[in-house]
């Protein structure tokens, strides 16, 4: 019998070993972690030999050695082994952006743009946001905040994009002696992304279901096909669980806790003394999201907030005042700011009612007790954005800096419940178009300068679930996540692309121009519903394991992909 050799003895016996998790294995050519590359890359394994034990995924698709990524966009490549009797490899995910697509450049001179002002520069195309562009003024460096001396010109504008791509693009520029004074609001794509998500603390433990518990009256029930928690029926007030959760959410790239604040003495404890004091060893920062429809309703729940009640008006000062002056609340070190200014979420800000004395009273005192606490008045991000266009005009008068739209369902926008397509990826196309028309409504006025940071949604699912469902919604309605590419295309096309910040233009008689904006700095939110509103099927934390399992929407696929787009 011949011998084998001694080096095929060695690959023999390799072939037969378990395979064990080395950073030799979990090693491709090509791709690098958290890397923006401007041109298509191959992927292939650094060892040739790994490819009959291993598999990779890109964005969850099973994909082969030498398979070339081409399409711009965020990818997550994922490395598995693929034998059923092989020790379980566990490999670091690699996130990386393609973007092989220059800048696309247009000079923009709508209707409303006064003549003597410079045209308007928009960039689109860039992924990730290109940086600031340059100006050039037949062929000189130029600021466009400063027009030059009457005449004719060339102006030119120079991107380059982060991939390192360079666009240019050029047009006539004539500058007239003097101009008619004049303003107008021009919205410019986000600079920078934060991810938020609405965090809601009124669960009390129970190691069942009676009638009277939050966790039974609404989403969860007795029946053992309704979802389960994976920490059980858990109390906001324990300590272990809201650790596990703000870990949970800072390790899957959120920037920010919007903390539901309705006045209720057990979640304003929860809140308080479990939630806040946590929050900044997690490295996020939080919100209060001020719960109109709940502290300030004076009927059933959905009927308007009337401002014209002093009662109303002196209790929502009230809040505004305990706020500001608690070291808690605006004065922790982890509020969120902007310019100075405590940022405020706003809910369902459309509902409110009043005469225009009433409520800017109202609000007017609300921005005095933050500047009397040595602030610099509020940003406030209305919850005001619907179908069917709700009059702008209170938002002037309660001086609103960003406006939102919470979760715009609404069945008569003609997307069926329950359907067997994606009826998601329909959702995400109506406020896409909501959002769209937002901007196209405010441009060209001067009032009211708001940004627009867009609203995302998970799903809202009841299939199934017992009565009586909070507020009486009924348990056939559900808009469902069909896999991860649902979520991924909410977020895309109805998420990323409409965090715009607004500026406000004023043109002086000498053609110059003057910029200000709500103080930014370029920075957009994305707010997610929600992290745990399981009342209505949309959270993100995870259930216990069912058998059969749930739907795709539940657990944590839809927070990994959160994670991916909006790191």
């Amino acid at each position: 019998m011949p011998r084998i050799s001694s080096l095929a003895s060695l690959f023999l016996l390799a072939s037969l070993a378990p395979l064990q998790a080395t950073p030799d294995l979990c090693a491709v050519r090509g791709i690098e972690s958290e890397s923006l590359y401007g041109a298509s890359r191959r992927i292939e394994w650094s060892d040739p030999l790994n490819q009959a034990a291993l598999e990779l995924r890109l964005n969850g698709e099973r994909i082969e050695p030498g398979y070339v990524v081409q399409d711009d966009g965020e990818y997550l490549l994922e490395i598995f082994a693929s034998g059923p009797k092989l020790e379980p490899l566990v490999c670091p995910p690699i996130s990386f952006t393609l973007d092989t697509t220059p800048p696309q450049l247009r000079f923009d001179r709508p209707e409303w743009l006064p003549a003597g002002a410079a045209p308007r520069l928009e960039v689109t195309e860039a992924h990730p946001a290109a940086r600031k562009p340059e100006f050039f003024l037949n062929g000189e460096p130029y600021d466009p905040a400063t027009p030059p001396p009457p005449g004719e010109y060339e102006l030119e504008a120079v991107v380059y994009d982060q991939a390192g791509h360079r666009s240019s693009l050029t047009t006539p520029y004539e500058v007239y002696p003097w101009c008619e004074p004049t303003s107008w609001v021009q919205y410019q794509p986000a600079t920078a992304r934060l991810s938020a998500a609405h965090y809601f603390p009124w669960y009390t433990a129970t190691a069942s279901c009676p009638a009277n518990n939050p966790w039974c009256n609404c989403f969860w029930g007795p029946k053992p096909q309704n979802p389960q928690p994976a920490r059980g029926f858990y109390g906001s007030s324990d300590q272990a669980t809201v650790n596990a959760q703000l870990a949970q959410m800072a390790a899957h790239g959120i920037d920010i806790v919007s903390l539901e604040w309705t006045g209720n003495g057990y979640q304003e404890s929860n809140l308080l003394n479990k939630v806040i004091p946590r929050v900044g060893a997690y490295g996020m920062k939080f919100v209060v999201f001020y719960d109109t429809g709940v502290r300030l309703r004076t009927g059933a729940i959905g009927a308007p907030i009337d401002f014209n009640l002093v009662s109303t008006r002196n209790r929502f000062i009230q809040d505004f005042q305990k706020f500001a002056s608690n070291a808690k609340y605006f004065k922790h070190p982890r509020y969120l700011k902007f310019n100075n200014q405590p940022v405020i979420y706003l809910w369902i800000s459309r509902a409110i009612v009043g005469s225009e004395a009433n409520i800017r009273a109202a609000f007017n005192a609300a921005q005095q007790a933050a500047r009397s606490a040595g602030f610099s008045g509020l940003y406030l991000v209305a919850d005001h954005l619907f179908w069917g266009n709700p009059d702008s005009t209170p938002l002037f008068w309660m001086g609103a800096k960003a406006v939102t739209s919470f979760a715009p369902f609404d069945n008569a926008q003609g997307i069926a419940q329950g359907s067997a397509g994606r009826p998601i990826r329909l959702w995400a196309n109506k406020m896409a178009g909501l959002y769209a028309n937002t901007l196209q409504r405010f441009s060209g006025l001067n009032q009211p300068v708001v940004d627009l940071q867009p609203g995302i949604f998970i799903q809202v699912d009841q299939r199934g679930l017992e009565q009586p469902i909070c507020f009486s919604i009924p348990t056939t309605s559900h808009y469902h996540l069909v896999d991860g590419s649902d979520f991924s295309y909410m977020i895309d096309v109805a998420g990323k692309g409409f965090t715009k910040t607004a500026e406000l233009h004023l043109l002086r008689r000498n053609c110059s121009e003057h910029v200000t904006t709500n103080g930014t700095t370029g920075t957009s939110i994305v707010w997610t519903y929600s992290y745990n509103e399981w009342f209505e099927g949309a959270g993100l934390e995870e259930l216990a394991p069912r058998n059969p399992p749930y739907p795709y929407g539940f657990g944590l696929a839809p927070l990994q992909i959160l994670k991916q787009k909006l790191p």
